[in-house]
């Protein structure tokens, strides 16, 4: 497989289609910082003999629009839409490649709680901090229309957000307009609180994040564009929500005690090692959507996706959505923190032996060897003369084990066999050990493996087409493609299944 492949559900990373070196803007607070500080773009498209070239800081997105307006940058990041709007409008060569809706809105105009302001009406004659004909400006217009404030009776004071927390925190304006996580650490900072918030004060949406360039570079780089805005349209017509930082953080706090969480990275294993978000586990795409089961075992709880190029993420968690799960896609300007407190671990206690090495094993001639991986694994390779067992039949297959040496136990690290050791126990008097570090460990020491299957249980956990191994293929095949066809309709009336198919426009 090629360094950069990508599963064949997903798309492949619009990314190499880019020019080099390409210009990317980031701000600070967001994915892009920490992709930068990583090194993850680099080291992934340095594969592809492509050269990033890192533009910013940007304290909000009007700045990195004149970036990307001047030159400098071909990308801005993902940032509010109005002042790419007024960009726009006012005659900028911009595009919008992409948008994005996110959740919850965050938002809000604060006030510190001692200043006597107490709703908007109380901002009449008030000095308001907001960045220029961006959404800090807008949340205040549209919240004095709701009012009806007229827009003269307040002073606005433009200031990027940089300069915006300090002039609020001393006194020199009286309320500020801002969005997570600046609005959040100010009102820690300065003990403020809110007068006006987006998420539960406007009955419409403001503003969306969007991604923009100049209209020169997405039409000599058509395929870039196209993959990113299929992508999140077909990701929305499906219903598939989009979560910023502060869901994330809110996720993991209730798989503390409350809801399972899986936070699953979607890129290609290569991607995934040179850096991903603290706490991701690495499930290529296609693979999570083809073999679901090997990442998400508790029904209902809850998933998130994460990539960096805005496509793969959205489509397995299309497919994912449709099978039932609860499954959420990570912005790409999500603001994560590089450590969290990772939910609790399953505490299992798992027998500390007796263990026998991998050298101590291939000294023990009449030892007989039971292979507790699943049927796929155990295929691929396994101890010499091990047999395949399975776990709920272990104890029928240890009895009925011809032999008088010892039985030895092992999985592929070890836990299974480890968790199995008593069931083993009770059910022969013969002595019962386990391999030390499982199968792996048998690998690491350069001992050899073969691929013939000897079974003790019948390879339950192993898919088989019903028209492999039979002397009728093809009137098997079509039986099954019979099936197939009538498998939705059967799924609508299953009382278990969630599974719903959504239809393209």
């Amino acid at each position: 497989m090629p360094p950069l492949a990508r599963p064949a559900c997903c798309p492949a990373s619009p990314l190499a289609a880019l020019p080099t070196p390409f210009a990317l803007g980031w701000g600070k607070g967001s994915i892009t910082q920490i992709a930068k500080q990583r090194g993850e773009f680099e080291k992934n498209l340095a594969a592809q003999d492509i050269k990033v070239e890192w533009v910013g800081p940007f304290p909000n997105h009007a700045p990195s629009l004149q970036a990307v307006v001047g030159g400098s940058a071909d990308f801005g990041f993902w940032g509010s839409t109005t002042p790419a709007l007024a960009a726009i409008l006012a005659g900028s060569p911009l595009v919008f490649t992409q948008f994005l809706i996110y959740a919850p809105r965050s938002t809000a105009i604060i006030v510190k709680k001692d200043s006597g302001i107490n709703s908007v009406k109380d901002l009449v004659g008030k000095r308001v901090a907001v960045n220029r004909s961006g959404l800090g400006e807008f949340l205040v217009v549209a919240a004095l229309e709701k009012n009806g404030v007229p827009r003269d009776a307040v002073e606005f004071v433009y200031l990027n957000p940089p300069d915006a927390a300090p002039a609020f925190g001393q006194g020199k304006v009286d309320a500020w307009s801002m969005w997570s996580p600046g609005v959040d650490i100010a009102r820690q900072q300065f003990d403020a609180k809110d007068i006006f918030f987006e998420g539960t004060d406007l009955d419409f949406l403001i503003d969306y994040s969007s991604l923009v360039t100049q209209r020169k570079f997405a039409e000599e780089n058509d395929d870039l564009v196209r993959a990113r805005a299929n992508a999140a349209a077909w990701a929305s017509h499906v219903g598939v929500p989009v979560i910023n930082g502060e869901t994330l953080a809110r996720f993991r706090a209730d798989a503390e005690d409350h809801r399972t969480l899986y936070t699953l990275d979607v890129r290609d294993p290569a991607e995934y090692a040179a850096g991903h978000p603290a706490g991701f586990v690495s499930a290529p795409g296609g693979q999570l959507v083809q073999a679901t089961d090997e990442w998400l075992g508790v029904r209902g709880a809850r998933v998130v996706l994460y990539d960096d190029d805005a496509v793969r993420a959205r489509m397995a968690a299309s497919w994912l959505l449709q099978m039932g799960w609860d499954v959420h896609v990570l912005e790409q300007s999500a603001d994560l923190p590089s450590d969290f407190l990772h939910p609790k671990a399953a505490q299992v206690a798992l027998p500390q032996g007796p263990f026998v090495t991998p050298a101590e094993l291939a000294e023990l001639p009449d030892a007989t060897v039971i292979d507790l991986a699943r049927a796929a694994t155990y295929g691929r390779g396994h101890v010499p003369g091990a047999w395949f067992a399975s776990g709920p039949e272990l104890a029928r297959d240890v009895r009925d084990t011809a032999g008088d040496g010892p039985i030895v136990l092992t999985s592929p690290d070890g836990a299974v066999a480890a968790a199995n050791l008593a069931v083993a126990q009770r059910a022969t008097t013969r002595p019962v050990l386990l391999l030390q570090g499982g199968t792996d460990a048998w690998r690491a020491a350069g001992l050899p493996v073969e691929i013939e299957s000897r079974h003790l249980s019948q390879p339950f956990d192993a898919y088989k087409r019903p028209y492999e191994g039979t002397d009728n293929a093809r009137e098997k095949m079509e039986g099954y493609i019979a099936w197939e066809l009538k498998l939705v309709a059967q799924l609508a009336n299953d009382g278990v299944a969630r599974f719903h198919v959504v239809r393209a426009k």
